[in-house]
């Protein structure tokens, strides 16, 4: 996950700092992890900088959304190490990609935004919706994501406000409807280089009077039911997120203690759960870091 701050990143390491200035936290950086064992009731962690020993191990790797600022699948290799079960991950919110051949009619429409509904998984969104060179993207798409699969259609509806099949074949009964475009209604519901791509199957030069009742509703199903099936995701690289991770079921959720390691604890994406936009993501991470923080508080003071 990414969190974007005005002061800068700096502002959050450095309160991150500040607060693990304390005699018992030793923040060793940067060191990599080679083995991790458990002996007895200690995990033996081998480091290219040495070996450490501890009683309780965190799991707080998060997932493998946006590699450039150094996610890996660490995380979930060290639960598959220790018999965890691993949901299999995937890119979560982001941005799906189409064949370029079937795209293109649609490619030069890059940059057009509009609030379209999708249904999806059992789950209905409304949000605004973005056109690219290779796709689409947009908070509606990025939460659709999540519950896409792959080789699945989608159905999109780009102008929900309205029953258009209604307002034109009523425009069509006007009497200035012998020199009126499709054109004309459909850009005062839509952008109009969408409009323009969505007219062009229909015959050219026809007013809405010639064209008749069944075009119309023809061309209304075509925005209120957009179908395309996108042949995958733009990745990790792009996604803002991870589905899958370490299965929640093997998980103690009042401790975040693993059900199978005594002292192992999982917070954050490297666990199986998944937000929609809107810091759902980052709340995760931070609740289930104080949950394992006072479940293991509570214990070492026992």
């Amino acid at each position: 996950m990414q969190y974007f701050t005005r002061d800068g990143s700096h502002a959050i390491v450095n309160l991150l700092l500040k607060h693990c200035d304390t005699p018992n936290i030793e923040i060793h950086n940067p060191v990599s992890v080679l083995e991790m064992q458990k002996e007895g009731d200690e995990f033996r962690i081998i480091c290219d900088k040495g070996e450490v020993r501890a009683k309780y191990l965190i799991i707080g790797t998060g997932g493998m959304a946006a590699p450039a600022v150094g996610a890996t699948d660490f995380g979930l290799h060290i639960a598959r190490k220790f018999g965890h079960t691993i949901v299999p991950a995937n890119p979560a919110l982001v941005p799906l990609v189409f064949d370029p051949k079937e795209w293109e009619p649609f490619s030069q429409l890059a940059g057009v935004s509009l609030r379209a509904i999708i249904a999806i998984g059992g789950c209905v969104f409304e949000d605004d919706m973005l056109f690219t060179h290779k796709g689409l993207s947009g908070p509606l798409i990025l939460n659709a994501s999540s519950y896409w699969n792959e080789g699945e259609e989608l159905s999109i509806n780009l102008c929900p406000s309205i029953d258009l099949a209604e307002v034109l074949i009523e425009a069509s009964k006007s009497s200035g409807s012998n020199k009126s475009k499709p054109a004309s209604i459909l850009e005062q519901y839509m952008p109009k280089r969408l409009e323009a791509v969505m007219v062009g199957a229909l015959p050219p030069n026809r007013n809405l009077s010639e064209l008749g009742h069944k075009a119309l509703r023809q061309l209304a199903d075509s925005i209120h039911n957009f179908r395309v099936k996108p042949t995958g995701t733009q990745g990790y690289k792009k996604a803002e997120a991870m589905s899958g991770g370490v299965d929640t079921k093997e998980v103690d959720p009042k401790s975040m203690q693993s059900k199978l390691v005594d002292g192992l604890y999982f917070i954050g994406e490297v666990l199986d759960i998944t937000g929609h936009l809107g810091g759902y993501n980052f709340q995760w991470a931070w609740s289930s870091a104080v949950t394992c923080a006072r479940a293991l508080k509570s214990r070492l003071s026992e």
